[in-house]
């Protein structure tokens, strides 16, 4: 399993995205949900739906990112970590981040 994450503009046209090939936040979710009542987003991340985030939650976003990376060593998720981090970025208002779960 796998979440996708994907930068789209209000019409829902991809302008980037990033892939969690080591399913680091379903697992989390799936496995230990209790870990990420400390987040203030990523929390509600639904690994088996879709979740959406838009640019206004995007600083709040970055945080929770931030946070997680400090408690990650594995350096596949680092990477999506780092990518992920670059899509909420470039997140601007009217812009949405769409987390695709399996």
């Amino acid at each position: 399993m796998a979440i996708e994450v994907r930068l789209e503009d209000e019409r829902g046209n991809e302008q980037a995205h990033a892939l969690d090939t080591t399913d680091l936040l379903g697992t989390l979710a799936r496995r230990d949900p209790a870990s990420l009542t400390r987040f203030r987003l990523l929390r509600y991340i639904d690994p088996y739906g879709d979740t959406v985030f838009n640019g206004l939650q995007a600083p709040d976003l970055l945080q929770d990112i931030a946070e997680l990376k400090t408690a990650i060593s594995d350096e596949g998720a680092l990477a999506f970590l780092r990518d992920l981090e670059t899509l909420v970025a470039r997140c601007p208002e009217g812009y949405l981040l769409r987390f695709y779960g399996d």
